[in-house]
């Protein structure tokens, strides 16, 4: 099983947004693997970095992201990338969810 983060900035920062989510994962989820990234992906329909980071899941991997808004824009885009996570045998988790419910 692999950790692979997937990190999304609307802008190019100098890299501070995604710093932020990727210590967000490792500190919640644990240590990471692989990571993929869109910057400055505003508007954009079509994330590489995203598509990428799908294409690399084998069975038993997690897509890891800050928040589940990074995955989608949109509910019908979201449920299409979870499609997708799902049918690699793969699943997703979200350290800002995992923080929460540590904190119950």
């Amino acid at each position: 099983m692999a950790l692979i983060a997937y990190l999304r900035s609307a802008k190019n920062d100098e890299g501070r947004q995604c710093n932020a989510q990727r210590d967000a994962i490792a500190t919640t989820l644990g240590p990471i693997d692989r990571t993929y990234s869109d910057v400055g992906a505003s508007g954009n329909t079509t994330n590489p970095g995203l598509a990428g980071a799908i294409k690399s899941l084998a069975i038993g991997d997690v897509l890891a992201v800050e928040r589940w808004d990074r995955l989608g824009r949109s509910t019908l885009l979201y449920q299409h990338v979870m499609d997708e996570i799902t049918q690699r045998g793969a699943t997703a988790a979200a350290a800002s969810e995992t923080k929460r419910i540590n904190q119950w």
